[in-house]
């Protein structure tokens, strides 16, 4: 096949912790056809190239997550060139990742100018052909070195053509569908409050629609697999499942307008409350494959931003992998300002659980009992109901965190149950809890 040198790339030791961050599917069909080691390669050269558009590259900061959200673009396009190279494809059959359309959407709704995008792209190309031409000056022998690295650029430089005419061609239909609507108004407004720029309370409740002096309940919907949630069908979809909520609800007023990282974001108005049991509704209503993040409900203009910010801060911590369906930021709030500093947070967990932060699933088991055992006031008989074993099981296992810990319970207990609890708001760092 070829390009068969492409096979000996392997990723640097350092690096080997890395995560693929595009989508499922992406990774999937990439491993299956370039498998696991240039993968991991891919990710490595990704989120190098990654930090040099951050470097070079002025205002991506009015992205949520702005490293995050480019090397996932970053790594579908590496991806994409290495399936093409390995296949000798020229770029006429070059699919365009389909994270690369999204990007483009949330740069267009941010307001990033194209030329801004393009050099962004070119950057990340060419800190990925380097990466390329210094492999295969260590592969490749002297006598195929010029004709190899002839066809290498000619491809990957075509594919880069192909990658930016296509950008360039998404980026202005998005840019006149957003612009030209009324969604877009909506959401500069939005955007403007959420700074804590409120501006007229007239002109905003006549532009959005709703009475600020209202209480409002913010939420956040999206889809386990929300590489496509920005599309019309999927948004569609979106609102109408935040529409059969206000429905269920009995709240007469619903505000939407698509959000951040293929979202939709909603906020539910009533004159008075909600009903006490709002988000055990919402979870009635919410399909298997959705997610919601839901904020504290407040009136008034700024009770309108703080609902919205607190449910993004659920959002973020659904994001990261923990457990469930319906997110209430009322039962995270504590977990959501320790975990504010990703690596602080790990930090506390590990001075404060040492050996009890293993990643395996014994240890996460142990520690998932010992988090129970102290949140019901160190009940074995409650913790073992939750936990389907027996009183016995759950004092072995606390006995046996103990010796994880290197100390009887009792001493800083404050700090070693939100250190438990941080464990499964960050499943991805330390194993999957047992429940």
């Amino acid at each position: 096949m070829p390009n068969d040198w492409l096979m000996g790339l392997r990723p640097s030791e350092e690096s080997r912790s890395l995560v693929p961050c595009s989508a499922p599917a992406t990774v999937a069909a990439a491993e299956a056809e370039l498998g696991h080691a240039l993968v991991l390669w891919a990710t490595e050269a990704a989120a190098r190239a990654t930090d040099k558009v951050l470097e070079q590259i002025t205002g991506l900061d009015r992205l949520r997550a702005p490293r995050e959200q480019l090397r996932a673009v970053c790594e579908s396009c590496v991806l994409t060139v290495l399936r093409g190279l390995r296949q000798d494809l020229p770029a006429t059959q070059i699919m365009v990742p389909i994270e690369q359309m999204t990007g483009i959407r949330d740069l267009v709704r941010l307001e990033i100018p194209l030329d801004r995008l393009l050099r962004m792209m070119w950057t990340s190309h060419v800190q990925t052909y380097e990466a390329l031409l210094e492999a295969l000056e260590r592969t490749v022998e002297q006598d195929q070195w010029a004709s190899t690295t002839r066809r290498l650029t000619d491809l990957t430089f075509a594919y880069l053509d192909a990658f930016t005419a296509s950008a360039t061609s998404e980026y202005e239909a998005e840019r006149q569908r957003w612009l030209g609507s009324v969604v877009a108004v909506r959401r500069r407004m939005i955007d403007e409050i959420l700074a804590g720029h409120p501006g007229n309370d007239t002109q905003v409740e006549d532009l959005l629609g709703i009475r600020l002096r209202h209480r409002h309940c913010a939420v956040v919907l999206w889809a386990v697999d929300d590489i496509t949630t920005q599309s019309p069908t999927a948004l569609d979809r979106l609102r109408r499942v935040a529409t059969s909520m206000a429905q269920t609800l009995s709240a007469p007023n619903l505000l939407m307008v698509p959000g951040d990282e293929s979202a939709l974001w909603a906020w539910l108005s009533w004159k008075e409350s909600p009903p006490h049991d709002a988000v055990a509704l919402m979870n009635e209503v919410l399909p298997p494959d959705l997610r919601a993040a839901v904020g504290p409900c407040d009136h008034g203009g700024e009770g309108f931003r703080r609902s919205h910010l607190l449910a993004r801060e659920a959002e973020r911590l659904a994001r990261a992998g923990a457990e469930g369906h319906v997110f209430d930021y009322a039962e995270v709030s504590v977990v959501s300002l320790l975990s504010a500093r990703r690596e602080q947070a790990r930090w506390f967990v590990e001075d404060h659980l040492g050996a009890l932060a293993g990643a395996d699933p014994k240890t996460a088991e142990l520690r998932e009992t010992l988090r129970l055992f102290l949140a019901f006031g160190r009940s074995r008989t409650i913790a073992a109901q939750r936990l389907h074993v027996a009183p016995t099981t759950v004092a072995y296992r606390v006995k046996r965190a103990e010796e994880l810990l290197g100390r009887e319970l009792g001493h800083d207990e404050l700090s070693l149950r939100l250190a438990l609890e941080l464990t499964v708001r960050l499943p991805e760092e330390y194993g999957v809890t047992v429940r």
